[in-house]
């Protein structure tokens, strides 16, 4: 009874672990488009200078890049990032933000956790048509 049960967690665990993704997917996968900012605790938009069209790339030398294009104005914010297991964390000296994507998988791709001023935010983003 317990074999069974035990295959079927392993089998569950293999198929979990075979879809993180690796640095090399991150780099090819590229720019994503963001699709949605929300603070965490209210559920409310984030400001609008993280909108629809911004755009995240990252850099084979540890340095991240996202930016915005608007009948306004483009805005750069450049970082560094560094992939540990299945997170990669994200520092930006220009606003002392830390940006950290949990759970990078191909089936959960979408979903980048961030603290910036000590306000948390969610943003969906998705690749580029």
């Amino acid at each position: 009874m317990l074999k069974p049960l035990t295959l079927l967690l392993s089998l569950f665990f293999l198929c979990a672990c075979s879809n993180s993704v690796t640095k090399e997917q991150l780099l090819t996968k590229q720019p994503w488009t963001i699709n949605k900012v929300e603070y965490l605790e209210t559920g409310e938009w984030a400001p609008s200078y993280i909108n629809q069209g911004s755009l995240w790339t990252f850099s084979e030398d540890y340095k991240a890049s996202f930016s915005m294009n608007n009948d306004f104005q483009q805005t750069s914010i450049h970082g560094n990032w560094e992939l540990k297991a299945d997170s990669l964390y994200f520092n930006s000296p220009m606003d002392s933000s830390v940006m950290l994507i949990e759970e990078l998988t191909d089936s959960n791709l979408n979903w980048i956790w961030t603290a910036h001023n000590l306000k948390f935010y969610l943003i969906k983003y998705q690749e580029r048509d």
